[in-house]
């Protein structure tokens, strides 16, 4: 797969000039042989924050760009914090208390490597 987000760069340093990329959700994967696109995290969505409809952290700065040329493997961690919460939510009848989760983190490629952390609780 291709992994595709949004990427800014700023330049940094006086006298020896650096830029520094950073990478931002939405993030897609991409099919390489048929070009179809799924997105697969998006903080305005995903996770308690996204599924409470609260405010979200940073998106789309910069331009949507392939992470890689090069197709890799994706791997997400989610973690979820304050087992009382999820307690509450399923006493409450929530049928999805699993997307609920408090932090997002996506990496990419053959020795992976983390493309963004979000906050998402």
């Amino acid at each position: 797969m291709l992994l595709k987000v949004y990427k800014s760069e700023e330049v940094t340093g006086f006298f020896r000039k650096k830029t520094i990329a950073s990478y931002w959700a939405p993030a897609y994967l991409k099919c390489p042989e048929c070009g179809a696109e799924k997105l697969i995290f998006d903080p305005r969505k995903h996770g308690w924050d996204g599924e409470m409809g609260e405010d979200c952290s940073i998106t789309e700065q910069g331009q949507l760009t392939s992470f890689s040329d090069t197709p890799g493997k994706v791997y997400v961690c989610c973690t979820f914090q304050g087992a009382e919460n999820y307690e509450e939510l399923v006493s409450e009848g929530v049928k999805n208390p699993q997307d609920y989760f408090d932090t997002f983190s996506l990496w990419f490629g053959q020795s992976p490597e983390c493309v963004f952390e979000y906050e998402c609780a």
